[in-house]
């Protein structure tokens, strides 16, 4: 008669506990706790105190929508604890029941409470491992999303949120914009074959990083062109750099197959003021006005860096022959 009393009861534990036990990592709370993050706990606590006001096998279920709401606001630890410490209370909640009113008749009630009470914990469990595994996969394609697979750096839309998040600040920036292009890229591509020219991209954005640092953004806008974003740096700052990553690259070499390759870049480079809110607005028309720059250079002998007069007349400039 007592085997089914045995059983609920190790089945019971085990589904409270384990589930925190596995996923403990030290870290439960969250870094800011404030009064929006009080109420699903405030909840909890009051449908605690209900269900032992009003008694009875059913009031045990009043807890499972609070727990469902602690579920998809705070991680899977913080939900499995507290789904262990409110399913414990339960428990001594209706074996203090049974205590008092006698086991005698009652044992298929109390096999039935314990089991109704690891229903209960499973539900909120289960939510909040289906709401971690929602989240990391909106941050894996978000990362898709945001950077180029073969190059990682930033892709185009990858460039423009980062741009949003900085149009945030309340005084006008400064911009410099950078677009640069490798040439004679294709050459690259119908000679030694694509998979060559994918090297040669992903070593080149990854030089271009290095040079570039944290003074700007780099981004591939597509194909063999990237743009470098500087905000809050004068022109004077954006022609010395764009001329130090042209002369780099010319001293770049990429093994291939034995072969050793040189490479050159052409680069447009811009200038502007972004009013707050408009960072997005003046990187479109300077993106444009680079990319004539751009023209410039390729169509004036390539491997060098123009842009307008009032930046070219201040730097003395050497190129390249």
């Amino acid at each position: 008669m007592l085997y089914p009393i045995w059983l609920s009861e190790s089945f019971s534990t085990s589904v409270l506990i384990l589930p925190f036990a596995l996923t403990c990592t030290g870290v439960i709370l969250p870094k800011q706790f404030g009064l929006r993050q009080m109420m699903p706990l405030g909840l909890l606590i009051l449908s605690m105190c209900l269900s032992a006001i009003s008694g009875g096998i059913g009031s045990l279920s009043m807890i499972l929508p609070a727990l469902v709401w602690c579920a998809l606001s705070y991680s899977l630890p913080a939900t499995c604890l507290l789904t262990m410490l409110t399913g414990t209370a339960e428990v001594l909640m209706v074996d203090a029941h049974w205590v008092h009113n006698g086991l005698s008749g009652n044992l298929t009630q109390i096999f039935s409470a314990r089991m109704g009470i690891a229903s209960i914990a499973v539900s909120p469990v289960i939510v909040a491992v289906s709401v971690l595994a929602i989240n990391n996969l909106v941050k894996q394609l978000s990362a898709r999303a945001n950077y180029d697979y073969l190059t990682q750096v930033y892709s185009r839309f990858g460039l423009y949120e980062q741009l949003k998040a900085h149009e945030k600040k309340p005084n006008a920036t400064p911009l410099n914009v950078l677009l640069l292009d490798i040439d004679h890229f294709k050459h690259i591509n119908d000679t030694h074959g694509h998979d060559c020219g994918d090297t040669v991209l992903a070593e080149f954005a990854r030089r271009v990083t290095q040079i570039v640092g944290a003074q700007g953004l780099v981004a591939r806008m597509g194909g063999e062109e990237f743009a470098v974003v500087m905000p809050d740096a004068c022109g004077g700052n954006g022609y010395r750099l764009a001329e130090k990553i042209r002369a780099e690259i010319e001293h770049m070499q990429v093994e291939w197959d034995g072969d050793t390759l040189s490479l050159t870049v052409s680069i447009g480079l811009s200038h502007g003021q972004a009013a707050r809110r408009q960072l997005v607005d003046v990187f479109d028309r300077l993106l444009s006005e680079a990319d004539s720059y751009l023209y410039q250079s390729k169509k004036s002998g390539r491997n060098r860096t123009c842009a307008s007069p009032s930046l070219m007349d201040k730097q003395p400039v050497s190129f390249a022959s």
